[in-house]
């Protein structure tokens, strides 16, 4: 599963198709939305954010996540 870490206006113009856009702040209720995937592979602009998010992620949606 795509998650998309962009502003949500860049994330409106503009995303890799089938990616999903979640917050990094409401991790917990945005990663429980997602359809069950073996895998979060996180992405943003510079990827520096989906570093830093990719192990919040993992513990708030109990999946491995990658960036």
């Amino acid at each position: 599963m795509l998650v998309d870490l962009e502003n949500s206006l860049s994330y409106r113009q503009a995303h890799i198709p089938g990616a999903w856009f979640a917050i990094r702040s409401r991790f917990a209720t945005s990663l429980a939305k997602l359809p069950a995937a073996p895998l979060l592979v996180l992405t943003s602009p510079d990827g520096r954010l989906a570093t830093l998010a990719a192990a919040e992620a993992a513990k708030a949606s109990g999946r491995p996540s990658r960036c």
